[in-house]
Parts: structure tokens; C-alpha cells; sequence
């Protein structure tokens, strides 16, 4: 049996956000339709197919009015038109570490608290494409963003577990995640999400995703998805292009997901 992980560890990021230390609670949940295909004579057992799939993320915390925290996202996360990224860590960004991903839209923000109590929210999404596990491509060690210099930056190799490296390759879609929190570089950001056949992208390597150019000096979040049929290579990794010569920094997490 695996160690007991401690709740304290999970991280939430929401679009360009990083709702984590605002937060005390989350649930990320999915579900598949079950479709009744017994007929007539078929004997003392029904059948079942699968139908649709679904998933939805809930979060709940402490109510914060500063930017970029708790109540400023969430309230206006409600009024999107447009699904956003949402990846929720239950062990942090370590590099490799399974995370959940949501391409969201927020159904519903409550916020209130008791006479003795502390003013609390909560806030759930719900999901085009369900809620999928992936891993992290490009984070930190302790388990937060990666913290990106002026210089371009490749992340280590990551297959998926229990995926064969002999056979390689998977086409049953794809989807990447990229949160980019702070942001002082004075050129473009690009991020790229390549594959290969082996680990040290020596044997067909070539660039599966990339997100859209970030102006310097600018906070965003991007997902890019990869239909399926496409072969997906069994090494992915996340690589980085700067516009020029730079001076500043960044925070940034990539993730990506198969099966999409």
C-alpha cells in the first residue's frame, strides 16, 4: 500500500492563478452516463453500455477581495463565456507528479459566513471533455511553479505510466495546460509541448502543441488540444522560446494530458 498523502499538499490553479493558499477544500469528481441496452429475452440480467462522460471541480476557502485572489477570480470567472484552464495537484507541480486537468466553466459562487465564523467561499466548475489526469511537465521540485529565468528553458522527459515505450504512441487525443502566474521578462514567452520516441528526444522529435505567444511583462493561461487520430509520441516534455535577449523572470507550470 502507497503512503497516505496529506491534503495540506494539493495546489489549485485557476486560469493565470494560484488560489492555493486561499483555499481549504476541493473535490474533483467525473462521471460516465449508463445507458440500458437489455431487450426483450435477454434473461435475468440487464445491459449496460457507456454513454457520455462528464467531470466538474469544486473549491472552497477563505473569502479575499485583493487581486488575483479568491473573490476577484472566482466572481468574475462566473460571468466567462469562454472554458478556461483549471488544474488542481493533489501532491503539488513536482515535475512528473499526476494532476487533474478541466477545461472549465463556472456554474455557480457562493460566498458567506456565520456570526462567529471566518468569511468563506466556494465555487464549482464543470467541464467540456471531463476531468482528465495528466502530468506535469514544467514545475518545481518543491511542488510549485517552475521559476523561469532569462534564458529558454527544456523540462526533463515524462511518459505515461504503463504506456508501452516499445509501441510509443497513443491517438486518443490530447490537451495541455499552461499557467504563467508572474511575469517580469521584457520579451516574448513562447511555450512549445514536443514528442518523441525516446527520452532524450533523439528519435522522431517534433513539436505536438504549442500555446500562443505571451507578451513580455504579461500574466496568461492557455490550453491547446490535439484531436484524436493524431499519433502522440511516447515522451512529452515542455520547452520554452524567448523573443530576444532578456532580463526578468517568470512562474509558469505546464501539464499536459492524453486522451482527450
Amino acid at each position: 500500500m502507497a503512503a497516505p498523502v496529506a491534503g495540506k499538499l494539493a495546489k489549485v490553479y485557476v486560469k493565470q492563478f494560484d488560489l492555493t493558499t486561499h483555499l481549504n477544500d476541493y473535490s474533483a469528481s467525473s462521471t460516465a452516463d449508463e445507458l440500458d441496452a437489455t431487450t426483450f429475452g435477454a434473461g435475468a440480467f440487464r445491459s449496460y453500455i457507456g454513454g457520455f462522460t462528464d467531470g466538474s471541480m469544486d473549491i472552497s476557502g477563505l473569502y479575499d477581495k485583493a487581486s488575483g485572489a479568491t473573490d476577484e477570480t472566482m466572481n468574475a470567472a462566473l460571468s466567462d463565456t469562454t472554458p478556461f484552464p483549471m488544474t488542481i495537484a493533489p501532491q503539488g507541480f513536482a515535475p512528473g507528479n499526476r494532476v487533474f486537468m478541466l477545461k472549465a466553466i463556472e456554474s455557480s459562487y457562493e460566498l458567506g459566513a456565520g456570526l462567529g465564523d471566518i468569511q468563506g467561499v466556494s465555487a464549482s466548475m464543470v467541464g467540456s471533455g471531463g476531468t482528465r489526469w495528466a502530468q506535469v511537465l514544467m514545475g518545481d521540485s518543491a511542488g510549485g511553479p517552475f521559476s523561469h529565468g532569462n534564458t529558454a528553458q527544456t523540462g526533463a522527459a515524462h511518459t505515461h505510466p504503463g504506456l508501452s515505450v516499445a509501441t510509443g504512441i497513443t491517438t486518443k487525443g490530447f490537451a495541455g495546460h499552461l499557467h504563467l502566474f508572474t511575469n517580469t521578462l521584457n520579451q516574448t514567452i513562447s511555450v512549445a509541448i514536443e514528442h518523441a520516441d525516446d527520452s532524450g528526444f533523439t528519435t522522431n522529435m517534433s513539436t505536438l502543441a504549442s500555446f500562443s505567444t505571451i507578451s513580455a511583462a504579461t500574466i496568461a493561461s492557455q490550453r491547446v488540444e490535439v484531436a484524436p487520430g493524431t499519433d502522440i509520441r511516447a515522451y512529452l516534455r515542455a520547452k520554452t522560446t524567448l523573443g530576444g535577449a532578456a532580463t526578468g523572470a517568470a512562474t509558469l507550470v505546464v501539464t499536459a494530458a492524453r486522451g482527450y
